[in-house]
């Protein structure tokens, strides 16, 4: 089972009222201001965060330099790293399934390059009757694309199978130190034994697993 889809079946158990404040979170779409989903079901801990583009590489349209290009690379290898971006005190854990999904990932150099050349091609053999369509058409999947990855969001879930999940304390998030876009992170954290709702910040970034483990 896919992390997200555990976390939906281990969370359905409980009440909706944190999940319903975490989906105005995410359409709000704030920048600075992410979320993360932590769920502990038996040994298994099934981590989700969702967050803007911005706030790891200050925009959310493709990428259209080089520059640009490496802020997006860098962030996906971290994002697929998850113990860069965490530290996990206690209990054992090791990193299962990771699953990183966004649109910026669709595009890349190569792409660009084809495209470009291809619209390059198609105008020389077209007459100046065509152009004109073709400029029209090409105006509209410009808007298309942008529109795609406009108000981008990043979302990654991890799992984590931990030999003794009961000595799990706590867990040291990294993402303020490394991106310092991130302001804000609404957690909602649940496990067997309650849920609870909490907000980190810079200076508050370590999470207290034993208030529902």
């Amino acid at each position: 089972m896919k992390p997200f889809l555990a976390m939906a079946a281990v969370s359905v158990c409980f009440s909706s009222l944190a999940f319903a404040q975490t989906e105005r979170d995410l359409e709000s779409h704030v920048h600075g201001s992410a979320s993360l989903n932590v769920v502990l079901a038996g040994s298994s801990m099934f981590i989700e965060l969702s967050t803007p583009w911005n706030n790891m590489v200050g925009f959310e349209h493709a990428p259209t330099t080089d520059e640009q290009h490496a802020l997006v690379d860098g962030s996906l290898e971290l994002l697929n790293n998850p113990l860069t971006l965490m530290t996990l005190n206690g209990g054992d854990c090791t990193v299962g399934d990771v699953t990183v999904d966004s649109a910026m990932q669709e595009g890349d150099h190569s792409d660009e390059h084809d495209e470009d050349h291809d619209h390059a091609e198609t105008e020389e053999h077209n007459d100046a009757h065509d152009d004109e369509a073709h400029d029209e058409h090409s105006d509209e999947e410009t808007h298309d694309e942008h529109s795609d990855v406009e108000h981008s969001t990043a979302m990654a879930t991890y799992s984590f199978g931990c030999e003794n999940i009961d000595r799990l304390e706590s867990i040291d998030l990294k993402l303020f130190s490394i991106w310092s876009g991130f302001e804000e992170l609404d957690v909602q954290l649940v496990g067997e034994n309650g849920q609870s709702l909490v907000e980190l910040d810079p200076q508050n970034s370590v999470l207290d697993i034993t208030q529902v483990r």
